[in-house]
């Protein structure tokens, strides 16, 4: 069984204290969500190693280990929660869009299920710039034959012209 450390003698009261300011770093680092787990893993375990050193000897030098180790966790997790939030909202925000525009039926819903990846809005971005172009080239090919003319007559003659200089 392991020996549980007392903290009777002249740094009691300072080991208390130590104690204590401790307790608000560890409860703010452990609850915020996990990050990725192979981010989270390392800080974690770091911050945990701290913490037992701390209670094996309650010191300051140890407490001060502890708590960068908690800050860190901290930062990281902080960190990770705001890079999916972020996510979140641009890839609601792309989803918006190309439903605004009617591109997507069903495919909509899978898409919305997934979860937020901090490349996924600008991947629906290009996807509905495509649709976009895909959508405008529908329509010119669908045009009269006398419309296409106008637009396709110019380009001709300038690909003629170019290859008459390129000749001369």
């Amino acid at each position: 069984m392991a020996r549980v450390p007392t903290l009777a003698g002249r740094g009691a009261a300072a080991a208390m204290r130590l104690s204590r300011a401790l307790i608000p770093l560890a409860h703010r680092a452990l609850s915020l969500p996990a990050a990725a787990p192979e981010e989270d893993e390392p800080h974690l375990s770091r911050a945990l190693d701290a913490i037992d050193g701390f209670l094996a000897a309650p010191v300051g030098s140890r407490y001060l280990m502890a708590a960068r180790s908690l800050a860190a966790l901290s930062r990281l997790r902080g960190r990770s929660t705001q890079v999916q939030m972020l996510a979140r909202r641009a890839l609601d925000g792309q989803l918006a869009r190309l439903e605004e525009r009617g591109v997507l039926g069903e495919e909509l819903g899978v898409l919305r299920d997934l979860p937020p990846d901090p490349r996924a809005g600008r991947r629906l971005q290009a996807l509905g710039a495509l649709l976009e172009a895909h959508r405008a080239i529908a329509v010119r090919v669908r045009e009269p034959e006398s419309h296409r003319a106008k637009i396709v007559a110019p380009a001709r003659g300038r690909a003629a012209r170019k290859t008459e200089r390129r000749a001369s």
